[in-house]
């Protein structure tokens, strides 16, 4: 079975994700010098960061970070959020929805040198985990 997703330029086009009657108010921003382990780390937009098991790289071109993980609010699928220094991080929106998959999890992004295209892996599954299949898809 194929499963097509949408992938188009992560980087710098990703759509905002809006929150509509979530239970988390947006708090006032910080610039971070420091992190808890196990504290809420905030965003840029004063939203804790939702970006769970997935993988940070670096590009030189851009000079920052960029820290990919599954998103799970509404709607969910592979967070994005961007940072020059690894402590303050901006939300960047989603690098994709989940759509249809029911379960969408450890997303991993690398860059292709050959391709110039980014690549990302993720696990994708039923409700009942009957599929275990793995999902890829690159940027345009």
């Amino acid at each position: 079975m194929k499963h097509r997703t949408i992938f188009d330029g992560f980087i710098g086009v990703c759509a905002f994700i809006c929150f509509f009657g979530t239970q988390t108010w947006p708090q006032q921003p910080t610039s971070f010098t420091s992190f808890t382990p196990g504290g809420v780390w905030l965003a840029d937009d004063g939203m804790a960061i939702d970006c769970h098991a997935g993988n940070i790289i670096y590009s030189a071109q851009s000079k920052r970070y960029y820290w990919f993980g599954e998103h799970r609010g509404n709607p969910g699928g592979v967070a994005c959020y961007s940072s020059g220094d690894l402590y303050n991080w901006k939300n960047e929106g989603l690098a994709m929805q989940k759509g249809s998959i029911e379960v969408l999890e450890r997303p991993k992004v690398v860059f292709n040198t050959t391709t110039k295209k980014y690549v990302l892996w993720f696990h994708y599954d039923n409700s009942s985990y009957g599929l275990a299949h793995l999902g890829v898809a690159t940027t345009a």
